[in-house]
């Protein structure tokens, strides 16, 4: 597989590679990198022979003693030995520091001339020739892979690392101050100056390699140094970036390979205003679909937002004042059905959305159910205490009724103090009970909530038909429920009446 390396790690390895190849022959020809083995095992043997003079020297004038005291000094002063002893010709061994015979025993041949060291002398108190031997043990050696190399070896591997990282950061800094615009053709710059858009081209490295005229332009200061810089350090530029997450879009048209217009920049330029750019990226790809480069756009359209902007403020006021006659359209028409005293519907609404009602209810085979009601000697009320005092009954009857019927149901101000409800999804007997729970309520609560002393006793009236009884039409049903009402009120008041019981009264009083 072939490596793409950029220009400057293929310099920074071609210069490494001549400074090694010069160092190693330099080590060939002179050898100016000592091995460092070898030195320290000549010193040995040359402190081995220093010791075995001093030994045989006290030997020699008969001082066995001194010498016996002298060889442990000699191992402290030096970390280096593990034991020193003096063995006669018959291989005796005469003087010793403790543990030399095991460390003597326990290394082997290859260690003679490395750790061990054999020293003979042949001066003696008794004769002459060879006396006996001085051997002197030293620590091994240290084998580990780094001290085994030659400083040559070490001096190669460490410049090559730190050779590498000096090399590649001098030479990324140097060839900042390259020129790469001096490449550019007259015609292609030309060219490029022509386009109304503010042009940039980018290296691989995301470095502005050249820009047209109206990128130029767009520079608060003239003089400032653009070429072989990051498009991203750019100091408007980069102002502009601080209110946008996420890659620029030249970062992602390079990764992606594809172009991209993701990106707007706000950013004051040269004239002193606040601008806004639209900007589009696309790379620029070599014969192997590798990225080299990648050409930015940035387009003014601070104008046309302006535009833009302003026919939106147009639209939203437009939308406002819609929505205010809206508002006021409904409001108007809750006025028009409403009754404005109580807060129930009044008869020109009620009456279109219960024949709906009762039309679905028969073509579905549904529970409709319709309530009459009356205040009771409602006249008296008013004759007793004022149209004032009538009017509260009326509101608290009227809010009593609200309360009990559910948000399906629909409360209707009839006229005067006459209401009715529609009741859909319930029958006969579920619209006696909502009757019912009224005509309690409003027995214990209208006349407590009047400001008179004493309180009197407000009673109502109920009338309930439903759908289920035969009506043909919504008016008959409501018919049906006003009948059922006057026998409520011709059979005592305060009491509700379904239909049904009138049709059966009616049958019985005919037979």
């Amino acid at each position: 597989m072939k490596l793409n390396l950029n220009p400057t790690t293929r310099i920074t390895l071609g210069l490494l590679s001549l400074a090694v190849t010069l160092l190693l022959a330099l080590d060939l020809l002179l050898g100016v990198f000592p091995d460092p083995a070898r030195q320290e095992t000549q010193a040995r043997k040359q402190f081995a022979e220093s010791i075995a003079i001093q030994v045989a020297s006290l030997l020699m004038h008969d001082s066995a003693d001194t010498a016996a005291a002298v060889l442990p000094e000699l191992l402290q002063r030096d970390a280096r030995l593990r034991s020193i002893g003096v063995r006669t010709a018959d291989m005796r061994l005469l003087l010793a520091t403790p543990s030399h015979a095991s460390d003597w025993a326990a290394g082997s041949d290859d260690e003679l001339g490395r750790s061990h060291f054999i020293v003979p002398i042949s001066a003696g108190t008794a004769s002459t020739g060879n006396w006996g031997q001085i051997e002197v043990s030293f620590k091994p050696l240290d084998n580990s892979l780094f001290n085994l190399l030659s400083p040559g070896v070490k001096l190669i591997l460490i410049f090559s690392l730190s050779g590498t990282l000096i090399y590649y950061l001098y030479l990324r800094r140097t060839l900042l101050h390259l020129d790469p615009s001096a490449a550019i053709p007259e015609r292609v710059q030309t060219a490029f100056d022509a386009m109304s858009e503010a042009i940039v081209v980018l290296d691989a490295r995301k470095r502005i390699v050249m820009v047209n005229r109206s990128f130029e332009k767009m520079q608060p200061d003239p003089n400032e140094q653009i070429i072989s810089r990051p498009l991203e350090s750019i100091t408007w530029l980069g102002k502009g970036r601080e209110h946008i997450s996420g890659d620029t879009p030249w970062d992602e048209c390079m990764r992606s390979k594809q172009p991209s217009d993701s990106g707007v920049y706000e950013a004051r330029l040269a004239d002193g205003k606040l601008r806004r750019l639209i900007t589009t990226a696309s790379p620029v790809l070599d014969a192997r679909n590798a990225v080299r480069g990648c050409l930015v756009s940035f387009n003014d359209v601070t104008d046309l937002d302006e535009a833009n902007h302003l026919l939106v403020s147009l639209m939203a006021d437009l939308s406002s004042s819609k929505e205010l006659l809206e508002v006021q359209n409904a409001e108007l028409q809750r006025l028009a059905s409403v009754d404005p005293m109580t807060g129930t519907r009044n008869r020109r609404s009620f009456f279109p959305e219960f024949e709906r009602m009762f039309d679905d209810a028969r073509g579905r085979s549904l529970q409709l159910s319709f309530i009459m009601a009356d205040i009771d000697k409602f006249k008296l009320v008013n004759d007793n205490y004022g149209h004032g005092i009538g009017d509260k009954v009326i509101q608290k009857f009227a809010a009593i009724m609200l309360r009990e019927a559910r948000d399906t149901d629909i409360v209707c101000r009839y006229g005067g103090e006459e209401f009715c409800i529609a009741l859909p999804g319930t029958d006969a007997e579920q619209a006696w009970q909502v009757a019912e729970r009224i005509r309690k309520a409003v027995q214990a609560e209208v006349g407590a909530a009047l400001p008179l002393d004493p309180q009197p006793v407000i009673t109502t009236s109920f009338g309930v038909s439903t759908v289920t009884a035969g009506a043909a039409s919504a008016d008959i049903l409501a018919d049906q429920a006003d009948q059922a009402l006057y026998y409520s009120k011709h059979n005592g008041r305060n009491r509700c009446t379904t239909y049904s019981l009138v049709i059966a009264n009616a049958a019985h009083e005919e037979a």
